[in-house]
């Protein structure tokens, strides 16, 4: 059982990490063509409506995440019955949620210029806006089927379907904007896309469940029912938190400071995201393995797991934040022009929120893992309520601009999310003590402040001279491979370093025997 949940990690966070790979590549050339075509202000107005989005999947209330945790069970144990009343609820829920999306969107476009400093500027934006609006709510109709697969440790097949529809979508979206310079033509494309992308998902998953259509009538037994309705008021919090938290960025910009600037800002957050989606395809996709050790497995060897993944989340968060750090801005620079790069101290401000986010991963990935959600349930609404009085506050009444938002963020973050979500995972998962926990985290924190800084300062007279993506590329390499260095120098005396250090050890001797 245990090689074959390693074989699953292992294979998804592959596929996972490829397809991103491709995604992050066709996403920067459309971005590229975008920018050219459409300017910094409709630039803005997509990542508006993409943060107004965020809002309204409020409808959704984490009921995804409950779910799927449900299907953990039924599917280790093939129960055939209890995995199709699974999905049966699922279908269910997601096209009433989808049918409320829809309306209270539709409601939502009546005040979109009121909630730009410039709206007036951009013609037919609620039009736009409802074109976005259907996106998203194609999605629901269709998009429970990946769970499915996710769950059964099949995630590569939920990989292979976005990375190909992404980049297909890419392609079309270009040629619209280079040949029409059209935004409406842009987002009707997008809609028919997700629409075939789903349906082949859907397609995908009844030929590995071919016994679905046979309890179509399958109810989920009350028990269950109770356990998930606990589960997802556990989860509704967390995601009111994590909309208001990711979901005002961009509007209190929009509202306070212009729609130029976010598009500007967008640019950034384009690398962040794709950085991030490329690490959270990597390490979330162990998490229906980690669903399937809670069940299987001993508190201890879960434990003793955590650890181990705490390693590679600090490892992969350390290297790619330090090497944004060097990199970002200039990349910023060749990609779109030196009008579109943000200060030094905003830089800093981006990067250091990017590392206390993904170093979060470890702990939601195993409290996700092991559906410890109704212990979430007041977490994320005082973050969020944090977030928010900081956010509007530092940006309404002081000099600081965007610099303002983005403490907002960091300082709740520090404040309440690096301490409490791993005092759940601690309390009702491994029903221990936090201390080596955070001697841990205390110590991947201190090597990431010390060393970037000092790469920084030593390689920023090289910052200067990358004056190419060549030269960002070279620099890049530089930088990755010299933060590993420090990162093994550091940890080399940790059980975790060893194991994996072993690990790779065993599997070269076996590769050289064959």
């Amino acid at each position: 059982m245990e090689k074959t949940r390693l074989k699953a990690s292992i294979v998804n966070s592959a596929v996972a990490i490829f397809v991103q790979l491709i995604i992050i590549v066709s996403t920067f050339v459309l971005q590229t063509v975008f920018i050219k075509t459409l300017g910094a202000q409709y630039l803005g107005v997509k990542g508006l409506f993409t943060n107004l989005m965020s809002f309204l999947s409020f409808a959704e209330l984490g009921v995804g995440s409950a779910i799927t945790y449900s299907l953990y069970k039924p599917l280790s144990e093939n129960d055939e019955y209890n995995v199709s009343a699974v999905m049966n609820l699922f279908r269910k829920t997601y096209n009433i949620i989808g049918l409320i999306i829809l309306a209270a969107g539709f409601i939502l476009s009546f005040f979109i210029k009121d909630m730009v400093r410039d709206g007036n500027l951009i013609p037919q934006m609620q039009f736009m806006f409802i074109l976005f609006l259907l996106n998203t709510v194609v999605g629901y109709f269709f998009t429970y089927m990946r769970s499915l697969l996710i769950a059964n440790q099949q995630g590569y097949l939920d990989s292979l379907n976005r990375g190909l529809f992404t980049v297909i979508l890419a392609v079309i979206q270009i040629i619209i904007l280079i040949k029409s310079h059209n935004f409406i033509f842009f987002l009707i494309s997008q809609i028919i896309m997700t629409l075939i992308s789903n349906l082949v998902i859907t397609r995908t998953a009844y030929k590995n469940f071919s016994y679905l259509p046979e309890y179509k009538d399958a109810k989920v037994p009350s028990n269950v029912i109770d356990y998930m309705k606990k589960n997802i008021f556990g989860t509704i919090s967390s995601k009111i938190g994590s909309v208001v938290v990711f979901g005002t960025d961009n509007i209190l910009i929009s509202k306070f400071i212009g729609l130029s600037v976010v598009g500007i800002y967008s640019n950034y957050m384009l690398v962040i995201s794709g950085i991030t989606s490329l690490l959270n395809q990597m390490l979330s996709a162990v998490v229906a393995s980690l669903g399937n050790l809670g069940v299987t497995a001993d508190v201890e060897h879960q434990y003793q797991v955590f650890n181990r993944y705490l390693y590679v989340v600090a490892f992969v968060t350390y290297t790619c934040a330090t090497t944004l750090l060097i990199i970002l801005n200039p990349f910023i620079g060749i990609w779109v022009g030196a009008g579109y790069q943000l200060h030094i101290t905003t830089l800093f401000l981006i990067v250091f929120n990017f590392f206390i986010i993904q170093m979060r991963q470890a702990s939601l990935n195993f409290i996700s893992a092991q559906g410890l959600y109704w212990p979430m349930r007041w977490k994320s609404l005082i973050e969020a309520l944090i977030n928010l009085v900081l956010s509007f506050t530092l940006i309404k009444t002081t000099a600081l601009g965007i610099n303002g938002v983005i403490i907002g963020a960091i300082i709740s973050n520090v404040i309440v999310n690096i301490w409490w979500e791993p005092l759940i995972l601690f309390k009702y998962g491994f029903k221990i003590g936090m201390s080596e926990y955070f001697k841990k985290y205390i110590s991947y924190t201190l090597v990431f402040v010390l060393s970037s800084v000092i790469i920084y300062v030593r390689l920023n007279w090289f910052t200067i001279r990358s004056e190419s993506f060549v030269g960002i590329c070279f620099q890049s390499i530089v930088v990755f491979f010299s933060t590993i260095m420090i990162f093994i120098s550091c940890f080399w005396w940790t059980t975790e370093q060893k194991y994996f250090f072993n690990l790779i050890i065993v599997k070269i001797f076996k590769t050289i025997r064959r």
